[in-house]
């Protein structure tokens, strides 16, 4: 078995990057194992497919974010040899909170996978790429898209960059147009703050839209929110990020296998932190698509099957 790291230098701290090369040289060291840098955006995904298309048994390790995760499983879904294994080094590490038993501090044991657990996993699918989390239309995706706009200018790092993408955001028009065919049933336009549609359960730095989704039941969780005041979503934040928004009158909560988001214009979308614009965008779930090698100590595997 291989294992492949592929590291991300832009996320975390530079110590934390050099403990984890130290740690895998030490706990690998025994076994066949390689070290990857990314240089520039899209890397990690070409990286991720020259190995996994070689055709041999792997576990790939993506080590970084949420927006490293994304890269690496466009590379690699297409491979039944190479199985994904998450090390969250990164500042947005969303997806991971699913497991709530396993700790980040779990993921981090490279000790743990050396006897680690598969889990079969379900993917969004939508123009030809793929992700593991969430993609979402409307005010949400405006932000992410915002965010490396802002990111470019001197001195605004991450965090701040997204502090000035919400409220950027905030300011213009939190209407979006939209109809909806949810497996086939059409639902007439209206407006929307956005349409959320997910396999797992976290995004956004922590934010819960699906507290009911499962990554791996075959099922898109499709949340959408009504057009409201500006002071009533401010007021909705603190429910939405804790999941407690589902039973607001304005929220609407469906299960499908697929859906298809349609607009006047084109719309951005976002998956997993990676925007594009589309016109009338179809989601879909590729059951069972990718196996996660989680660490021997994880405590969630009865629940999420």
């Amino acid at each position: 078995m291989k294992h492949v790291f592929i590291i991300n230098p832009e996320a975390g701290k530079e110590k934390s990057k050099s403990q984890l090369e130290k740690q895998i040289r030490e706990v690998f060291k025994d076994t066949e194992f390689t070290i990857i840098y990314t240089r520039y955006p899209g890397h990690a995904t070409e990286i991720a497919m020259v190995h996994a298309a070689s055709g041999d048994e792997m576990i790939i390790y993506a080590c970084g974010g949420d927006g490293t995760i994304n890269e690496v499983v466009n590379g690699m879904y297409k491979y039944k040899n190479a199985k994904l294994a998450l090390v969250p080094i990164g500042t947005g590490n969303d997806f991971i909170k699913f497991f709530k038993k396993t700790t980040k501090e779990d993921f981090l044991n490279l000790e743990a996978y050396h006897e680690g657990i598969d889990l079969p996993c379900d993917l969004l699918y939508a123009n030809n790429r793929v992700c593991l989390n969430i993609a979402s239309v409307g005010f949400d995706a405006r932000v992410v898209q915002k965010v490396a706009r802002f990111k470019r200018l001197p001195f605004v790092n991450g965090g701040f960059a997204y502090i000035m993408s919400v409220f950027n955001s905030f300011l213009a028009s939190m209407k979006f147009h939209q109809a909806l065919k949810i497996d086939d049933t059409y639902i007439d336009y209206k407006n929307y703050i956005f349409v959320v549609a997910a396999n797992g359960s976290y995004y956004g730095g922590g934010f819960h839209p699906t507290p009911d989704a499962k990554i791996n039941d075959g099922y898109i969780d499709v949340i959408t929110i009504d057009a409201l005041s500006r002071f009533k979503v401010m007021s909705l934040i603190r429910k939405y990020k804790a999941g407690e928004h589902l039973s607001f009158d304005f929220v609407k909560q469906y299960r499908c296998k697929k859906i298809q988001i349609f607009g006047k214009k084109e719309v951005v979308l976002n998956m997993d932190g990676e925007t594009t614009v589309e016109k009338d965008p179809v989601i879909e779930i590729l059951e069972k698509q990718i196996t996660l090698y989680l660490p021997k100590q994880s405590h969630d595997i009865d629940k999420t099957i």
